[in-house]
């Protein structure tokens, strides 16, 4: 009797010592190597957001599917490497928490007017390594959708304020939401794409908390200048540095031009805001 609780007790310490061995190495892990990515592709953009944002813009919707991303910017061609490395490939690409290193699950969200994919979710499978977020096949920008998610509809988040839960590992029932447009109750918050506005609309909607990732900006040409390789734009009494993505057209030969670009961080200060990688329209 004696003998077998002996043993009972060594197989309780054994079990205990590999519970709290695989717990500090699954938190480790959760930090360094699953979550800091998805925190910087939210928070920054300057990676995943960054490649959505620069295939918007050069093909005037979003794509199908990560792929074609993929394909897009990081696949090899007569054997010579694209810019971006192995490693930022899989940074921009690859879900942290997915178990064969897959992409993120992308589904695009649809104009019914245009049949353009003007929007898009983007989960992780989170903990469980699973999506248990169940889509419909196509969403429209009206359509109302619920997502279950980690973050709660928080926008920008630092690793402190995610919670490792050791039991998420098998009891996780809930996704990591990267799209940098939370919703309530479903409907999204922000638009994603602006309709072409004047600078003096941008800002307005700018103080009242709309704000866009892409914006198309209408500039009368009179009010341009160059600066070091950049166009600024006055209205007057606000600047728009706009940071073109090709080389600067001269002249401009309308009344008007468009530019569509990123809009920095939807940031205003000191009366100005900054355009990047834009087009002109």
């Amino acid at each position: 009797m004696k003998r077998n609780s002996i043993i009972t007790i060594v197989l309780l310490l054994f079990i205990g010592v590999i519970v709290i061995v695989d717990f500090n190495i699954s938190r480790k892990r959760f930090y360094e190597d699953q979550i800091d990515p998805i925190l910087l592709n939210i928070n920054h953009g300057k990676y995943l957001g960054q490649l959505l944002y620069d295939y918007y813009i050069e093909f005037g919707e979003f794509p199908d599917d990560l792929e074609e991303l993929d394909n897009m910017y990081f696949v090899t061609s007569d054997n010579n490497k694209t810019e971006f490395t192995e490693q930022g490939r899989e940074f921009a690409l690859i879900d942290p928490f997915s178990k064969d290193k897959e992409y993120y699950f992308f589904q695009p969200i649809f104009n019914k007017n245009t049949g353009k994919r003007e929007a898009y979710v983007i989960l992780s499978r989170g903990v469980d390594g699973h999506i248990n977020n169940k889509l419909p096949d196509i969403i429209y920008l009206d359509d109302t959708i619920i997502i279950n998610d980690y973050f709660d509809d928080k926008v920008f988040l630092n690793a402190e304020e995610v919670e490792f839960n050791y039991l998420n590992r098998f009891f996780a029932k809930k996704d990591y939401n990267l799209n940098p447009f939370k919703t309530t109750g479903g409907k999204l918050l922000e638009a994603q794409i602006s309709d072409c506005i004047v600078l003096d609309q941008l800002l307005e909607n700018m103080k009242e908390g709309i704000s866009w990732k892409v914006a198309c900006i209408k500039c009368d040409t009179a009010n341009i200048t160059l600066e070091q390789n950049e166009i600024l734009y006055s209205n007057g009494e606000n600047i728009l540095r706009i940071r073109l993505k090709g080389k600067i057209p001269q002249p401009f030969d309308k009344d008007t031009v468009n530019f569509l670009g990123i809009m920095q961080d939807n940031v205003y200060q000191d009366g100005e805001v900054i355009m990047n990688h834009a087009l002109v329209k």
